[in-house]
């Protein structure tokens, strides 16, 4: 292939890329932009990385790319909403955003410096080939389906934690978004959206201990006590087996005074921020 033929070939992916976003198909894989161009891979790996330094998309895991609209160019990313149920339909993997991500979403945007994440069914997947800082995946072995949302987003659909979810999983998963202190932060912003009148489906999903560190944060720490209330009567009837828990597993010290209602031992003094 000469030198012009092959300029040409590359101005076409680029307006391939164009033609995609207005017609409103926001990603593509390696394989389709091949088959558009019949470029060589090498030939294409090249052409995609001036459409990357050119701001005109970005790739989120390798062979899979995202159309960057005019409106993110400036700022050099996307958000999740815009690719992720996309990006998960090519992985074939059921999935909903979570944390931060689906705390940004219910209205805790001071949080989403913590980065993104997607939490997804097992197994595992090889983190290889995640573009570093644009989504990260956290894992469950089954879906609680009855507490994702499905919304019309930027870009296309998205599925997302509702706000009791979203709780659960930041307290969970507290080391992932700056401690337990964070993590009650955000619980504290979103503890007026949260339902927890309907959580007995979340018993064999959530873990004893998370309830517990989660119904203390929302009686001792938010003072929401009306929200503690609600989540205590659900889980003292789930039958699950108590056992007294530190407050937060990630510190050395794992004792401290014990909070009889929720069996938590408090290891931590957990510091909200002012909001």
């Amino acid at each position: 292939m000469n030198d012009n033929n092959q300029k040409r070939k590359c101005e076409s992916l680029s307006q391939w890329v164009h033609r995609r976003l207005i017609s409103g198909k926001s990603t593509f894989t390696l394989e389709e932009a091949m088959s558009a161009t019949s470029l060589r891979r090498s030939s294409l790996a090249l052409a995609l990385h001036r459409l990357k330094v050119r701001k005109l998309i970005v790739s989120p895991m390798r062979g899979f790319y995202v159309c960057m609209p005019d409106r993110y160019q400036l700022r050099g990313d996307v958000p999740p909403v815009f690719y992720v149920d996309d990006l998960m339909r090519h992985l074939g993997r059921n999935y909903y955003l979570g944390l931060t991500s689906s705390a940004a979403i219910w209205g805790a945007g001071h949080q989403r410096i913590q980065g993104d994440y997607a939490v997804v069914t097992l197994p595992r997947m090889s983190s290889g080939g995640l573009a570093r800082g644009m989504l990260r995946f956290v894992y469950r072995k089954q879906m609680p389906e009855a507490h994702i949302v499905t919304r019309n987003a930027d870009g296309g659909v998205v599925r997302f934690a509702d706000a009791a979810l979203t709780a659960f999983d930041l307290v969970q998963h507290a080391d992932l978004v700056g401690g337990m202190s964070s993590a009650a932060t955000i619980v504290s912003e979103l503890i007026d959206e949260m339902d927890f009148t309907s959580l007995s489906d979340l018993g064999e999903v959530v873990p004893c201990v998370v309830w517990q560190r989660l119904g203390y944060i929302c009686e001792e720490v938010v003072g929401a006590s009306e929200k503690a209330d609600a989540l205590y009567h659900t889980w003292r009837s789930l039958g699950l087996r108590i056992v007294n828990t530190p407050l937060s597993p990630f510190e050395r010290n794992r004792g401290g005074e014990l909070n009889r209602r929720w069996h938590v031992k408090i290891n931590l003094e957990i510091e909200v921020d002012d909001l």
